[in-house]
């Protein structure tokens, strides 16, 4: 596989806020940058809203486990200082306000880019955890474990899972205009009765371009900086390319029709969407492509040097092209 440590020692990358963080490739799809996590929110624009997005990942230091001696950034220890009391690996904090009305069901989820070949035990294996998700959330969940062969017209689906994000949000606050809304980086309070009727499936409210809102999702079962799942009930923790190989995968928001059994890639309009890569445990994807011939044309226009692209014979504005242009298809609900 094409790896990111090819390109380490070759390019200056950005400085994360704790070393266990270097492993970690999370690209905006929008922009194409790699973001730095546990540290300042990141700005969200697009034609359905604006906001911002606080990404937060737990590292050893939140454990104080004996000999733990690693310690990050400031704004890392105080994520690891939100973290410590919790048994959470991430959270994802997002604060924004709607440009106009979603036209169908807000979709939070996860899909990789290819089919997976899954023997029986895996299958099982992995239809446990999926059952394990449906009984800690209400309904609205939608998955295909092995994905679907690539077809024209976006007729197929990717391996992928997702859910309402209403009622699968840990957190959903809705603040009314004139009111502040609640800080990120902090533990965000909803009512327990508001939280238990909209875990329960109740909509007791709807979208509007006034009200800003307030949502977390964060999970105890998977650490992204270690690059596996853990505290599965029953289930020992295991490596996440156990089952998925070298792949990247992708979080996503995407809109799409509430009464549709299945999602193929025709089906959904991506809100906002982030690669997920690990330097040691997974290949370069097609955004994190893009931002490494972008970083290596850069550092070299600054030093005065040539720079051939990753196909030698390409010229970066023919990479972008090819791959911009196609992830861009691709990622059909970005303006």
């Amino acid at each position: 596989m094409e790896s990111w440590n090819n390109y380490q020692n070759k390019l200056d990358m950005p400085t994360q806020n704790h070393p266990e963080l270097d492993d970690l490739c999370v690209i905006n799809e929008a922009t194409m940058e790699r973001e730095i996590p546990n540290g300042d929110p990141i700005t969200i624009e697009n034609d359905l809203l604006s906001g911002t997005m606080l990404p937060l990942f737990r590292t050893t230091d939140a454990d104080d486990l004996p000999g733990a001696t690693v310690r990050g950034s400031a704004a890392n220890d105080k994520v690891s200082d939100y973290f410590r009391p919790k048994k959470r690996r991430f959270e994802l904090q997002l604060q924004i306000t709607l440009k106009k009305i979603p036209d169908g069901q807000l979709f939070f989820g996860c899909e990789m880019d290819q089919t997976l070949d899954l023997g029986i035990v895996q299958r099982t294996f992995l239809t446990a955890i999926m059952s394990f998700i449906k009984t800690r959330n209400n309904g609205g969940l939608i998955f295909n474990l092995s994905g679907e062969e690539e077809v024209a017209e976006g007729d197929f689906e990717k391996p992928h899972f997702a859910l309402w994000l209403e009622t699968s949000a840990d957190r959903f606050i809705i603040t009314k205009p004139g009111d502040e809304p609640p800080p990120l980086g902090t533990e965000l309070y909803e009512d327990p009765e508001v939280w238990a009727r909209r875990k329960a499936g109740a909509r007791e409210f709807d979208y509007n371009t006034e009200d800003t809102y307030t949502i977390s999702v964060w999970s105890a079962y998977i650490d992204f900086a270690q690059w596996k799942c853990l505290n599965i009930p029953a289930i020992s923790q295991f490596a996440l390319s156990s089952v998925i190989g070298d792949q990247i995968f992708r979080i996503h928001w995407y809109i799409a029709d509430p009464d549709l059994a299945t999602h193929k890639q025709k089906d959904i309009k991506r809100i906002l969407s982030y690669e997920f890569a690990h330097k040691a445990e997974s290949a370069i994807g097609p955004s994190g492509r893009i931002y490494l011939e972008r970083l290596r044309h850069n550092n070299a226009e600054a030093l005065g040097l040539a720079c051939p692209s990753i196909e030698e014979v390409q010229t970066l504005e023919e990479v972008e092209e090819t791959y911009i242009g196609g992830l861009f298809s691709y990622l059909s609900g970005y303006k």
